[in-house]
């Protein structure tokens, strides 16, 4: 399959009704795992700090930006136009 039918397939993908409905999911989860309140987690039976608190919102960070990355490839296919790359580049 030529570069332009893989991109004409995945356009279709994300403007059919699943994957908007998956978009939309997406945004979600990432708004409700955006948040600066990160608690350390604690084990429950020696009340020692598995992870900390610093730890936890690096962990939360790299996964929102995850699912902003996944967000911004979803929206490119739906609102983008297929180009040709130069072979210069």
């Amino acid at each position: 399959m030529d570069e332009k039918r893989k991109f004409e397939v995945l356009k279709d993908m994300a403007l059919s009704d699943g994957g908007k409905i998956l978009i939309e999911d997406i945004k979600a989860n990432k708004d409700s795992s955006d948040t600066i309140f990160v608690m350390p987690i604690i084990d429950e039976r020696s009340n020692m700090i598995i992870s900390p608190t610093q730890d936890e919102l690096f962990k939360r960070m790299g996964y929102v930006s995850a699912l902003n990355w996944l967000i911004g490839v979803l929206e490119y296919y739906q609102s983008g136009e297929y180009q040709d790359l130069d072979d210069e580049v």
